[in-house]
Order: structure tokens, then C-alpha cells, then sequence
């Protein structure tokens, strides 16, 4: 089972980066966030720690922070959009854009800290949101517990949490992460032009 701090990195990962972490990244932030005592606090500075790394800076959403941390409106509007589709798999209000989107433009909060404030708000209200972002922890912390770090890519990383709302696809994210982990590959037919396939540890048969 994993432990408090595991589940706060972890879902840190989730709202930051949309993917499950690798091991040795859970296992380096889990350390720097017990060293600081676990605290609110703590998990504030490690959070803004992540957003120094080129994942995040080079990524879709961190790449629209200026060197200065100054945001535009129209960049701000895309960065809630996306952290609620990373944390909750849904689109943000009009509303939720315009609480957030003002505190970002004007420096009140960075997309960092404001990850954790909604991870607090939703998990505080036990809402619907709540309850996706638990089914998203819980394939990731299965990704993680299982993958090992020579099989992780960043792909299949995004692949275990993307979608899952529910324990269907929960169950569909693990069966994904048994694939990597056991080398058995999977059979695919595509139905569509525009797939995108996820290839796993073993040998995939692709047909279409």
C-alpha cells in the first residue's frame, strides 16, 4: 500500500505532468518531501521544485510560463483547462477559468501551487472530482509499483492515467501496465485513421 507521501507525489505527478511517475522519480521526491516533514508547505516547494525540470518547462503547459513567471490571459485560460483535464478528465468552467486564470496572471498562485490547491479542494468536498482523481492515483501508483525503471517511458507513463475516471478503466490501465511488466504484447485492430497506439513491453500485433 502505498504511503501518504507517495499518494501526494504521485498526484503531483498527475496534475504537473498527466502521467504516473517513474520509480526512481517517486522515490527521489518521496525522500526530499519526508526530509521536509510532509507538511502543506513542503509539498508546495517540492511541486515548484518539478516545474524546474524540462519536463514541465519544455512541456505544453510549462512552456507557456514566461522566465519571469508572468502568464498571459489567453496562456492562463490553457494552463487551468489543462490541469483540470490532467487531475479530473474534464473540462474547466468558465468559471473555474476565470478564478484561476485572474490568480495566475496576476501572480497570486503559480500552476504549481494551484495543482495542490485543487487536489485539497476536491478531496476536502468529496466530489465526483475526487473520486476520478483516486482512480487516476491508484493506476498510477500500480504503474509505478510495477514498471521497472529500465521499462519506463514517458508514453506508457501517460497511457496508465489518461482516461481512467472509473474502475473499468482503472481495470484497463492495470491489464496496460501487466502487458509491460510480464512482456506479453497485445493484438490491436485499428478502426479509425487516426489512432494513436500504445505500444507495450512485448510483441504487438497491429492490424488496419
Amino acid at each position: 500500500m502505498a504511503t501518504a507521501s507517495e499518494i501526494k507525489v504521485t498526484e503531483a505527478y498527475i496534475g504537473l505532468f498527466g502521467r504516473a511517475p517513474n520509480p526512481d522519480g517517486l522515490a527521489y521526491w518521496v525522500e526530499q518531501l519526508d526530509a521536509a516533514g510532509g507538511t502543506t508547505d513542503a509539498l508546495k516547494k517540492l511541486t515548484n521544485d518539478m516545474t524546474r525540470n524540462t519536463e514541465w518547462t519544455e512541456g505544453d503547459l510549462g512552456k507557456l510560463v514566461e522566465e519571469d513567471g508572468s502568464i498571459s490571459e489567453t496562456d492562463a485560460d490553457t494552463i487551468v483547462q489543462g490541469l483540470y483535464e490532467n487531475l479530473f478528465e474534464r473540462d474547466a468552467t468558465d468559471a473555474d477559468k476565470e478564478y484561476w486564470g485572474d490568480q495566475l496572471v496576476a501572480g497570486t498562485v503559480t500552476a504549481s501551487e494551484m495543482v495542490i490547491l485543487l487536489i485539497a479542494a476536491a478531496q476536502e468536498k468529496g466530489n465526483a472530482d475526487s473520486q476520478t482523481l483516486a482512480f487516476k492515483e491508484e493506476a498510477a501508483s500500480y504503474y509505478a509499483a510495477n514498471v521497472a525503471e529500465v521499462d519506463f517511458t514517458r508514453v506508457t507513463a501517460g497511457s496508465a492515467v489518461a482516461d481512467v475516471v472509473g474502475p473499468q478503466s482503472l481495470a484497463t490501465s492495470k491489464a496496460a501496465t501487466d502487458s509491460i511488466t510480464s512482456g506479453v504484447g497485445s493484438t490491436i485492430t485499428l478502426t479509425t485513421a487516426n489512432e494513436t497506439v500504445t505500444m507495450t513491453g512485448g510483441d504487438d500485433t497491429v492490424t488496419g
